[in-house]
């Protein structure tokens, strides 16, 4: 990963104590898995996320994934939305207009 991104979100993850930045780092691998689901690149939404990063999370821990997720507080899919929007707020990534964190509850 590159060294400003890592820096910028170590900074993230040093502003809000409750995920660590490997947590972040999910996300945009999340976001990887996620766009290579569907046809073209464009926006992908909440749901779509969630998704990505359960596959993600899947693909390098496997049966572990729940625990590792947990370890890092990732208890829920909402969690995984207060992530992404603390990326949006510092600009390392974008919200479609429609986008809220409540889109990311309860997806599974």
């Amino acid at each position: 990963m590159q060294d400003r991104l890592q820096e910028q979100i170590d900074e993230i993850a040093q502003r809000d104590r409750r995920y660590p930045p490997a947590a972040y780092v999910l996300v945009f691998e999340g976001l990887e898995c996620a766009l290579a689901r569907i046809a073209a690149r464009r926006h992908v939404t909440p749901a779509e996320l969630v998704l990505g990063v359960r596959e993600a999370a899947l693909t390098q821990w496997g049966l572990l994934a729940r625990a590792v997720l947990e370890s890092w507080n990732i208890h829920d899919t909402g969690a995984v939305g207060d992530l992404v929007f603390n990326l949006i707020e510092h600009g390392l990534l974008e919200a479609g207009e429609d986008d809220t964190p409540q889109q990311f509850m309860g997806v599974f």
